[in-house]
């Protein structure tokens, strides 16, 4: 959790039981992150900010994927 602090993205998946300690720690902490259920679904957000569509203020802003 620590590392957290340090990345550019930090993509928190959803658990099935609820038990979200990365994205409590999170929030906890203020650090940013975004929620996603799939890593399908998170690829494409990354491949945006790789190619320049996106900053990683705007991915960020969105929040989930």
């Amino acid at each position: 959790m620590s590392a957290a602090k340090h990345a550019d993205i930090l993509f928190v998946k959803r658990t099935e039981s609820g038990e979200d300690d990365l994205a409590q720690y999170c929030v906890r902490e203020g650090i940013r992150h975004i929620l996603f259920d799939d890593f399908s679904k998170a690829f494409p957000i990354v491949q945006s900010v790789v190619v320049g569509e996106k900053t990683v203020d705007e991915v960020l802003s969105a929040g989930s994927s």
